[in-house]
């Protein structure tokens, strides 16, 4: 972006890990790199193992990446089929006492590689979780009625302090997430996916004001620059771009910033 040196960056939602398709292996050292090289201050990933098959391996070997790089912070992923285990999970990684705690400042959802919708009494089991440890949620939203960001509105609107953040704004359906948006002012639209044509930019900021929209680029599935180039191409004002690229995360992630210090 041409401005984007002036911005301070974060990044709301990529991965680490391995994936069952034919990509480049994802470490915590190559996605600090890429950050770098785009002006990227700050990170906050999950692990492909903790969301594809095992959710306890995986946030313990995100725990053991990411340990070492200061810009990169963790979700802990749930599987909404374990509610115990989801529940151990969280106070592990978010309780007061974990000393992963300063690493870990959200939970992660995934609707489709759970096979469970977020409407149902485990994902209000999250979201209450989430009001007690003060996190957000992120939660990946795409078209079909099994991840639909409609399965969100529930929750959010249950639990108003929390906010809730729309992954991939319902991707191939982005405009269902622009309305859903509008239901609920806890709700967060972000933006990444293959579905980026600047058309879905401007409808997020028209939804829901540049206020609640997250930049993300769905790393390391997509390359940083390439949700970047989207939001170019959308011709966001100055004031928009700092909200979007960084200033909102910024916000939702009270303990990022501190680390960050000032803007």
């Amino acid at each position: 972006m041409s401005n984007e040196r002036s911005l301070s960056i974060v990044d709301a939602h990529a991965h680490l890990g391995r994936w069952p398709y034919p990509i480049r292996q994802g470490t915590a050292a190559d996605l600090a790199a890429e950050m770098q090289a785009l002006g990227v201050a700050a990170t906050v990933v999950s692990h492909s193992l903790a969301l594809y098959y095992d959710a306890v391996e995986g946030n313990r070997a995100l725990a053991g990446e990411i340990r070492d790089f200061p810009q990169i912070w963790g979700y802990v992923s749930v599987n909404l089929n374990y509610p115990e285990q989801a529940e151990d999970e969280l106070e592990r990684y978010l309780g007061a006492g974990s000393a992963l705690r300063n690493k870990f400042i959200g939970i992660k959802v995934h609707q489709s590689l759970s096979r469970r919708r977020f409407d149902t009494p485990e994902g209000m089991a999250i979201a209450q979780a989430a009001a007690r440890y003060r996190v957000p949620v992120l939660v990946h939203t795409f078209g079909s009625a099994l991840e639909s960001p409609w399965n969100v509105l529930p929750a959010a609107k249950a639990n108003p302090d929390v906010p809730f953040i729309l992954g991939h704004m319902g991707g191939d359906a982005w405009w269902e997430g622009a309305r859903v948006g509008r239901e609920a002012p806890n709700l967060y639209l972000e933006l990444c996916s293959s579905w980026t044509d600047p058309e879905k930019v401007r409808a997020a900021i028209d939804a829901v004001g540049p206020e609640r929209v997250l930049f993300g680029t769905d790393a390391n599935l997509f390359a940083l620059a390439y949700m970047a180039g989207a939001l170019e191409d959308a011709g966001l004002s100055g004031d928009e771009l700092r909200l979007v690229m960084g200033g909102n995360a910024r916000r939702l992630f009270p303990d990022m910033a501190c680390t960050l210090g000032e803007e």
